[in-house]
């Protein structure tokens, strides 16, 4: 019996098998076999064949296998693999940033340093911060990776700063994909589709945030990914939990202070 994708089980974290198919076909187009994924993932052979769900740490095993046999953390949808380690490597160089703004600038400097198809872009208009991923002279890859590589760094922020990142908007360069209605977890907030550019947009108040991590915690971040980046950071998450952190914030940094 096919389950219905629109039903979401009582596990509120499962991944429906439409983004789980969406995230193999980096490792399809590189001649990946799959059932050894699916064997390291503890998943029958025929899962992909469903429109069933699975459960957020099958999803996390899968994606960790995927990336182990391909040494790609990329898992195959960039034409050059993004080597293991890179995830890791970009947290430590952002970890001792005073604020999100720093840290942010950090990250994009990061990526700008290690290569030359991925370019992440974090700019304040008015009241907003818009974070936007970029592809030189490339195609832009398929529409998992966009989706992935965004919701990678909005719980990265999200856990930086100790505080769930409140989306305002999203956009996308392609259209809605199968599982669309999963966007209401992925990115709460509006999403719009068929845009110029891939973007999330937020409150610029979120930059002023101190970094509430050190490397003690980010040890044990790290020893929890992926599978703690496929749920939303937990702390206060209410409305007003989140004002009070803005509200606490640092002051608006100097003139200059910009800098990474």
């Amino acid at each position: 019996m096919r389950v219905n994708v629109s039903l979401r089980p009582p596990d509120r974290t499962a991944i429906p098998m439409s983004l789980v198919r969406a995230s193999l076909e980096g490792a399809v187009h590189r001649g990946v076999p799959l059932r050894p994924l699916l064997r390291l993932a503890e998943l029958s052979p025929d899962a992909l064949d469903g429109d069933g769900w699975v459960a957020s740490e099958q999803f996390a095993r899968l994606l960790q296998a995927a990336g182990h046999t391909m040494r790609d953390e990329g898992v195959g949808f960039l034409e050059r693999p993004i080597r293991p380690g890179s995830f890791s490597m970009m947290c430590h160089a952002t970890i001792s940033a005073p604020n999100l703004r720093r840290a942010l600038l950090r990250a994009a400097r990061y990526w700008r340093l290690m290569r030359e198809d991925l370019v992440i872009r974090p700019s304040e208009r008015g009241e907003e911060c818009i974070m936007t991923i970029e592809f030189p002279g490339r195609d832009v890859p398929a529409r998992y990776f966009v989706e992935s590589f965004f919701v990678l760094l909005i719980r990265w922020a999200s856990w930086m700063i100790d505080a769930n990142i409140l989306l305002n908007r999203t956009g996308f360069t392609f259209g809605p994909a199968a599982y669309a209605d999963e966007y209401e977890f992925m990115f709460p907030g509006q999403h719009y589709f068929d845009q110029p550019v891939n973007f999330v947009a937020f409150s610029s108040r979120y930059l002023s945030m101190p970094v509430a991590q050190d490397t003690q915690t980010l040890s044990t971040f790290l020893a929890r990914a992926p599978a703690g980046l496929l749920r939303q950071h937990r702390n206060d998450v209410s409305l007003m939990g989140q004002v009070r952190k803005m509200l606490s914030a640092a002051e608006p940094p100097a003139r200059g202070s910009d800098r990474a």
